[in-house]
């Protein structure tokens, strides 16, 4: 067969160009973080790194806007109070599922907060909190909330974050919640392409998204890169686009590379110190209270997070809604005579020894490692017991005799968030801790409808879990985001959940 070389030669020419053209106009956005997730099921809320992938698989019913402090309709289109146990919600029409799985209706928002309430999946605490006995569908495009009482704040616990995001009903009763975890599906602004275990995960465009214009990038690709030092360089040298918390030690360092912008918002949280069973020297709040007497806070923030955070001692950060700056106890310094008379009073002169336990984020390793030293001040001797995040996971929710140090993200912007979840009787940090006035006052402050009753409450409850001292909060931290300068378009929020692609760029260089 004659072979035509000039064609062969255009025909060539004409798939190199192509190529090139593709690349040139695909906007590829490479993000390190420090872990793979387990899951993106947003269900089984599985984690930060799993949080950040379900910020962009599926959208919430309304979003918080943090910068005029309101929620903003999303998947929803209005909601309203039908009386002061239901509210009906409107949908938005026509939004598109990712992988032909149809449109998006009232049948796919109740069975997925259904499905969580019936199977008491780990973020149904969302709804138990929001007092959500059940979602019922009145029309295509409308549902109806009842609930088991009053609860104030109920669109921004149950319709925003974690409990707005709406899956496909028939992509999960069709591939299973286990196949689901890894081929999720949900309306978000990108969609799951490829899994690549121990390396990467890419997500593509939705072509079908119901926000005309966005998103703007073509593809995210999430490298797991467990080493924050090595996340940082690849960034400087232009290997990946954007990355998670890098060191702290390290902001002031990075700031001054023309090619990278570095984030930094004070956050929603805390990083804090709970204890595993209402047993031994915890049983009796005097030992929890000698614990937070006896606490450096002021050198946690100096020497871990390099001035990147300030001292906590509430659950509530300062300015934020009905946090009290009249109600305090323990303060940045240490009381050690406070904490050694405490211990005495309550049968532990010398101290006791137990072990304190957390994951793998770095900041909270070095955490751990000061507080065990503060604490052998007054003769409480704690061994470390360092965990990968998924025995962490599992080990940390059990009832045992141990200290748990962790960091938790508010995720929402009413009190009710930073206290219900973690103070009210069988929540999965109260393990065994239970106290029925704490409870009632928790459940009548989220009830008040008038804002000064609210204040007044919250004001009271704070002083009260003071004196319980279930939770020794140690430091409300910086949040940091670091990116290449040509990034544009993104925007750090204090929930460190948040880490939301749909409006970022990239700039040619």
């Amino acid at each position: 067969m004659k072979i035509n070389r000039h064609a062969l030669i255009l025909a060539l020419a004409a798939l190199l160009f192509g190529s090139l053209a593709f690349g040139q106009s695909d906007k590829v956005l490479r993000v390190a973080i420090f872990e793979e997730p387990n899951s993106l099921n947003f269900m089984e809320q599985a984690g930060l790194p799993a949080t950040w992938l379900d910020w962009n698989l599926y959208d919430q019913l309304v979003r918080y806007d943090y910068d005029t402090n309101t929620v903003v309709p999303e998947l929803a289109l209005s909601w309203e109070q039908e009386s002061p146990t239901s509210w009906l919600v409107t949908l938005r029409s026509g939004v598109q599922f990712h992988r032909g799985y149809g449109e998006m209706t009232a049948e796919d928002v109740a069975f997925g907060v259904n499905y969580i309430i019936e199977n008491s999946m780990r973020v149904s605490f969302l709804y138990s909190a929001a007092q959500v006995a059940n979602v019922e569908v009145v029309d295509t495009y409308t549902v109806r909330y009842n609930l088991k009482r009053p609860f104030t704040p109920f669109v921004l616990t149950a319709l925003q974050g974690f409990g707005g995001l709406v899956l496909s009903k028939a992509a999960f009763e069709e591939l299973g919640a286990q196949e689901f975890a890894r081929n999720p599906v949900g309306t978000g602004p990108f969609e799951v392409v490829e899994w690549v275990s121990g390396d990467h995960i890419t997500l593509k465009k939705h072509e079908a998204y119901w926000d005309p214009g966005f998103p703007l990038v073509d593809e995210v690709v999430w490298r797991f890169v467990p080493d924050a030092t090595v996340r940082m360089n690849l960034l400087t040298v232009g290997e990946v686009d954007f990355v998670d918390n890098i060191p702290y030690k390290d902001i002031e360092t990075l700031s001054t590379d023309p090619n990278v912008t570095v984030q930094t918002i004070p956050g929603w949280n805390w990083v804090y110190l709970s204890f595993g069973d209402v047993v031994g020297p915890f049983a009796d709040p005097k030992v929890r209270q000698a614990i937070s007497y006896a606490l450096d806070r002021q050198a946690i923030v100096d020497s871990v997070f390099f001035g990147h955070a300030i001292p906590a001692e509430k659950p509530l950060p300062p300015g934020f809604l009905y946090e009290d700056p009249n109600v305090t106890r323990y303060g940045p310094a240490p009381d050690l005579d406070r904490a050694r008379a405490l211990l005495a009073e309550a049968g532990y002169p010398d101290g006791f020894s137990t072990t304190i336990m957390t994951g793998n984020k770095e900041e909270l390793r070095r955490t751990v490692l000061v507080v065990a030293n503060q604490l052998q001040e007054v003769g409480i001797d704690l061994e470390p017991q360092f965990m990968d995040q998924a025995a962490y996971s599992s080990v940390f929710r059990v009832p045992a005799e141990f200290v748990d140090l962790e960091d938790i993200t508010i995720m929402s912007p009413d009190p009710d968030t930073a206290i219900h979840w973690f103070w009210r009787t069988g929540q999965v940090l109260t393990r065994t801790y239970s106290n029925a006035d704490v409870d009632n006052m928790i459940l009548d402050a989220a009830g008040f409808v008038d804002a000064e009753e609210r204040r007044q409450a919250y004001s009271e409850l704070q002083q009260v879990l003071l004196d319980e001292a279930w939770f020794s909060y140690l430091v409300h931290a910086e949040l940091v985001r670091a990116m290449g300068s040509n990034i544009t378009g993104y925007q750090i929020t204090p929930q460190d959940m948040d880490i939301y692609f749909k409006t970022i760029d990239i700039e040619s260089n």
